[in-house]
């Protein structure tokens, strides 16, 4: 698996804040009013739309990053054990760092990192997207690979409030944006020597208890799941990835139908699977038209933007970060936008 802050530092700088407009079917995607909002503008879309036609880009929030080990430890700190995203865990006056031995802690991070998500959320609502990935609500306070819990939210620390989740997930739905979160198919397990992950005898069991759960706690608002490490237990054994069956994604989509599902590498058959997207790294081939694009924050060549472009066109859904604004990326609109053939 590949390490997330990888993940986000190529994800990180998505859009910038001079988006200028980008345009969906022939219309805009400047900001609306939230109350004019009332149906969800779609990109055109290619014959074989995979079940799910909106081509709108998909917004994700970085909550956290645990790194490696002690020697890697991503946003881990002393007074910050679980990783969280540092934009927003510290005062914003004084700039000092949140510390979980303050006895007032829960109560602090609470506004800070409310006040994170909500301004990202108006990001995600100014590009228009279909939705928004909450990445790595339970913290990354763990080594890999057992940090990551893909849990969809359901195991949070202490600092993390389920009514505050649900607040934002219903915050998305008034604003016509749907909600997604991270998943594993393996079950989180302490052991006499930590925390681990453990796989079971069903990955699609595991993955529909959680996603139904989740829909349970947070609403009918989550449609969309990540699926982080979705391979099986023999992978990297031989330097290779070697993902789960296609049927594991089959089993899920036609019991719990409705979810955008967008596993971390494709694999064989997942093509002929509704609604199951997988992620593409940037600089990878292309596994199937209808994948989600993970763009760089890297200057990028003809031949790369000529790439993007034709993944677009074939039926591609791409991630924005909406967790800061980046100037970086200022090819990224202007690029999609020629994706959806304006």
């Amino acid at each position: 698996m590949k390490s997330r802050l990888l993940v986000i530092l190529g994800l990180a700088a998505f859009f910038s804040v001079a988006v200028g407009n980008l345009f969906v079917a022939g219309q805009s995607l400047s900001p609306a009013p939230v109350a004019a909002q009332t149906a969800k503008p779609q990109a055109a879309a290619p014959a074989a739309d995979a079940g799910w036609p909106d081509r709108r880009p998909i917004g994700v929030v970085f909550l956290s990053e645990g790194g490696h080990s002690f020697r890697e430890p991503g946003f881990r700190t002393a007074h910050n054990p679980r990783g969280w995203n540092p934009a927003f865990h510290r005062n914003s006056v004084t700039g000092v760092e949140l510390d979980v031995a303050d006895p007032i802690y829960a109560e602090k991070f609470d506004a800070a990192v409310d006040a994170f998500v909500l301004q990202s959320l108006d990001r995600a609502q100014k590009f228009n997207c279909q939705g928004v990935l909450f990445w790595d609500l339970e913290g990354s306070e763990f080594d890999h690979p057992t940090t990551y819990v893909g849990s969809g939210g359901l195991y949070l620390p202490p600092e993390m409030r389920r009514d505050r989740v649900k607040a934002w997930v219903d915050a998305l739905k008034a604003r016509n944006m749907w909600a997604g979160f991270t998943f594993r198919d393996t079950a989180f397990v302490s052991t006499p020597y930590g925390p681990d992950q453990a796989n079971g005898a069903d990955p699609a069991e595991a993955l529909m208890w959680k996603m139904q759960k989740c829909r349970f706690v947070y609403g009918d608002n989550c449609r969309s799941a990540y699926l982080d490490s979705f391979v099986d237990a023999e992978s990297w054994t031989d330097g290779k990835v070697h993902p789960r069956p296609a049927a594991v994604l089959e089993k899920i989509q036609s019991k719990i139908p409705g979810w955008l599902v967008i596993p971390e590498y494709g694999g064989e058959g997942y093509d002929k699977v509704p609604r199951v997207a997988p992620l593409r790294y940037w600089g990878a081939p292309s596994v199937q038209p209808f994948e989600v694009l993970q763009p760089t924050d890297a200057k990028i060549s003809t031949l790369q933007r000529t790439e993007y472009v034709r993944a677009m066109r074939a039926g591609a859904l791409t991630l924005i970060t909406v967790t800061w604004a980046s100037p970086q990326t200022a090819w990224v609109p202007n690029a999609w936008r020629a994706g959806q053939g304006h």
